[in-house]
């Protein structure tokens, strides 16, 4: 089959807007962001004895418009969705283990008065922000994430784990505040996931089970040799886009990302496409979200602190 060229700069800007205002259905980003984020682009990566300035600002812009007709964005219809399947998810796991062909609404119940849910992480994270909603949308009551001495399950909930590293930190510190849950039923429940962090966090001796609602692999990596984004398409463009990501993103890694995993091509390395309509994470590629050196982002991105005014390190931010 013969690899492809990148499609022009119209065909790319009307497949960007069409996602935005239909697939995306975000009605706060017209034309007029996508052109300020593509002033970003001005040739310096690509800028060779091959390519004068203007030729190499046109194929930035338009590898930039290529990687945003890839990106991944979860509306707020896709978010309430995925957590009413999350609970689908650990409901379905109890009436599977007992082995019976119906379970009446009653032993849901019982399940659920059973179960202390949790956030992975601190009050002021986005897994907050998600357990409110899981409460929201799947109706339950406040008592159920009130922590209950007498509960046998305690199940933690977060919206994206890439590496697993941070949810394997919370877990491992909520055990030693509060060695009585080690006694219960561990599982966690995630809406965007990697099969990597899974499995780490399946590795952790006292969690039962881990459940995702989107599993990703390497090919959700851009840059990664089995990934999805450049197939079919010359090797070249896949190079150039590298190039660029890496020659940007290392002006835009934030100081403190980079002492805890930022990269040029996001936290670890990752190189991902994807975010929500509340934030962005920043195993994502820079060039989307950073604000650093007056860089125009596309989508936000809500930093977690790692210092206190006074300079104490109060926590890392990773996915």
């Amino acid at each position: 089959m013969k690899e492809k060229d990148l499609p022009s700069v119209e065909k790319l800007s009307d497949t960007a807007n069409n996602t935005l205002t239909t697939a995306w259905n975000i009605n706060s980003l017209h034309q007029e962001g996508i052109n300020r984020w593509l002033d970003n682009f001005v040739g310096d990566a690509l800028l060779s004895d091959n390519l004068n300035r203007e030729k190499a600002k046109e194929l930035e812009r338009k590898i930039a418009l290529f990687l945003l007709c890839n990106f991944t964005y979860y509306n707020e219809d896709e978010v309430r969705y995925l957590m009413k399947l999350m609970l689908v998810k650990y409901i379905h796991y109890y009436a599977t283990s007992l082995h019976e062909k119906y379970i009446d609404e009653s032993r849901i119940d019982l399940l659920i008065r059973d179960t202390v849910f949790s956030p992975l992480g601190n009050q002021s994270e986005s897994s907050a922000y998600m357990l409110y909603l899981f409460r929201q949308i799947n109706e339950l009551s406040k008592t159920d994430f009130v922590d209950k001495p007498e509960s046998k399950r305690l199940v933690y909930v977060d919206d994206f784990s890439i590496t697993g590293a941070q949810a394997e930190l919370y877990i491992m510190a909520d055990f030693k505040a509060h060695p009585e849950h080690k006694e219960k039923e561990i599982y966690v429940l995630l809406m965007v996931a990697t099969r990597d962090a899974v499995e780490r966090i399946k590795n952790i001796s006292e969690v039962v089970d881990v459940f995702s609602c989107v599993l990703m692999d390497e090919s959700s990596k851009v840059f990664s040799d089995s990934s999805i984004v450049f197939k079919g398409y010359k090797a070249s463009i896949k190079e150039s886009a590298l190039t660029m990501c890496q020659y940007y993103g290392e002006k835009l890694v934030p100081d403190e990302d980079r002492e805890y995993g930022g990269t040029p091509l996001g936290f670890g390395g990752g190189g991902y496409l994807f975010g929500a309509y509340y934030n962005t994470p920043n195993n994502t590629l820079p060039i989307f979200w950073s604000e650093k050196n007056s860089w125009e982002p596309l989508f936000m991105r809500f930093d977690k602190k790692y210092k206190s005014d006074n300079g104490l390190f109060i926590g890392g931010r990773y996915v």
